[in-house]
């Protein structure tokens, strides 16, 4: 395991990288494998998960998401996201998290397209008002 600030750079070894560094979540969540959101497992109302989805990764959150009440439950319906009670379960859960990439990724695809139409449609509407 390696603490970003304190143990400098990764190598070829390095299995697991706690980043706690700002301005860097981008390029881990490109870089790995699967992405465990650590703000969520203590009191203080989780991370963003649709970064690291967006990055085509499968997501582990904790059970301390409130910032994000809206947000996960949309992710939860579409099986987006694997939430745990604890810790301890995230192992057990990334096998799931591994398949659900694929299913999380699909609703999103095409959202550029869908935007502009309705933007057009919108246009168009108030044109004619």
């Amino acid at each position: 395991i390696l603490q970003r600030r304190s143990a400098g750079v990764p190598t070829p070894r390095t299995q697991v990288v706690l980043s706690d560094t700002l301005g860097e979540m981008g390029l881990w969540y490109h870089l790995a494998t699967w992405v465990v959101v650590g703000g969520s497992f203590v009191p203080i109302g989780g991370h963003n998960p649709v970064e690291p989805l967006l990055c085509g990764k499968p997501v582990v959150v904790g059970p301390h998401m409130h910032n994000f009440t809206d947000m996960m439950r949309d992710l939860q319906a579409l099986a987006a996201v694997t939430q745990v009670a604890h810790a301890k379960a995230v192992v057990a859960a990334l096998g799931p998290a591994q398949q659900r990439r694929a299913i999380a990724l699909k609703p999103l695809q095409g959202a550029t397209s869908r935007a502009l139409r309705l933007i057009e449609q919108t246009l168009k509407k108030a044109a004619h008002e």
